[in-house]
């Protein structure tokens, strides 16, 4: 896929490197015939949009003191709706880069990034209800500072690195479901 050439600001910020490799992602595997999914995302901003509504009834639709039973529910509604909010960015989203769907059918594949703190080990995820795969390189892998070995100059992103472990996780995230299917 066609994606322009980024560089990272800083090679020893963890937030800048995840950054970038989120959005080639974002980039890449739409051009590479993934078509996004927002479906989860979208049960996230209703959610978190009813706990908003609730909290803005409270605030300006209810007269303190006489109705302070009811402005007390509408809180209660907000944390209620906001703890949702939270379930769903940690028990479905995770660290997703992008949710996908499968070229080849099957259920939403997240497509998680994630580098720990105090690290240098990147893991790329690709998971879903069916199978969970991944694989971890260190960031040198990804960016870099010489152009010994094919390695990226300059701290640039080398979008083939990322792209050749993604089809690979792809191909071995495909291999994973049909062996479950069988």
């Amino acid at each position: 896929p066609e994606v322009e050439e980024s560089r990272v600001a800083c090679l020893y910020c963890d937030t800048d490197l995840l950054k970038y490799v989120s959005e080639f992602l974002n980039e890449a595997l739409p051009q590479a015939g993934f078509k996004e999914s927002h479906m989860w995302g979208n049960i996230r901003m209703l959610v978190c949009f009813i706990g908003c509504a609730i909290a803005t009834y409270g605030h300006f639709g209810c007269k303190f003191p006489t109705e302070s039973i009811k402005m007390g529910c509408c809180a209660l509604g907000y944390f209620a709706f906001s703890g949702l909010t939270t379930l769903v960015d940690w028990l479905v989203i995770k660290s997703s880069a992008i949710a996908v769907l499968d070229p080849a059918g099957g259920p939403v594949i997240f497509v998680d990034v994630n580098l720990p703190k105090f690290t240098t080990t990147m893991t790329m995820t690709f998971r879903s209800s069916a199978a969970t795969v991944s694989v971890s390189r260190d960031v040198g892998h990804y960016f870099g500072t010489c152009t010994e070995g094919g390695k990226p100059a300059g701290g640039y992103c080398s979008h083939q690195a990322v792209w050749d472990d993604t089809m690979q996780l792809y191909d071995d995230y495909r291999s994973q479901v049909d062996k479950k299917g069988k």
